[in-house]
């Protein structure tokens, strides 16, 4: 997202538009699904990403038109302890923004839900640790009576499973965050799919200069 600060909504359903026969293709129950992934708007007071919020909100009513889903993936590589060091110190993320802009959009047509169940990621996440995710679930219980099902992408635990024993490195990771419903290994994309999408980003970006 901290890249998307000129995208109007046309910019929005373009970026769908040529995602939708990769994705669709893939495989014949491949759902047409694409992760926000975005920094904590306020880490950094300097360069400031309140802006987010609004191409969030395009994203959402594209999305929604063109039949097409979306899920949260908050970048929490972005930890509390480093964005208050910023000069002048920043903020990072708290439960009460992400339940209100999870709940912002709860009843759209476009949020993705698994069993019902609002699906949430993260990129990382250790360092907020299990019981800030906890307080996230019990605040959103409070705030708009939804489930969510967190899938974070816990990066420390996919690239140790890289020298490790797989199994043993998963049991560790619901051990220390037993309140994630799943993980989303984010290493794991296939090199066909890689292929795919540096095709979609050139044909998109030849799209975008005319």
């Amino acid at each position: 997202m901290e890249s998307r600060y000129c995208v109007s909504p046309a910019d929005w359903h373009r970026r769908l538009w040529y995602a939708l026969p990769v994705l669709v293709g893939l495989a014949s129950n491949a759902k047409s699904l694409l992760a926000l992934n975005w920094a904590p708007p306020d880490c950094s007071p300097t360069y400031n990403t309140d802006w987010q919020v609004s191409r969030i909100n395009d994203a959402f009513t594209v999305a929604a038109a063109m039949n097409f889903k979306l899920i949260y993936s908050f970048d929490m590589g972005y930890t509390n302890s480093g964005c208050s060091s910023q000069n002048p110190p920043g903020i990072g993320w708290n439960q009460t923004f992400m339940a209100s802009m999870i709940s912002k959009y709860a009843s759209n047509s476009a949020m993705y839900r698994w069993n019902g169940n609002i699906l949430v990621s993260t990129y990382a996440g250790e360092g907020y640790g299990n019981t800030f995710f906890q307080g996230l679930k019990s605040t959103l219980a409070g705030t708009c009576s939804c489930s969510i099902i967190l899938a974070p992408a816990l990066t420390t635990y996919s690239m140790n499973a890289q020298t490790q024993t797989p199994s043993t490195v998963a049991s560790g990771m619901l051990n220390d965050f037993p309140t994630a419903d799943g993980f989303l290994n984010c290493s794991l994309l296939p090199s066909i799919l890689r292929t795919e999408l540096m095709n979609i980003r050139a044909s998109l970006a030849a799209e975008l200069a005319r």
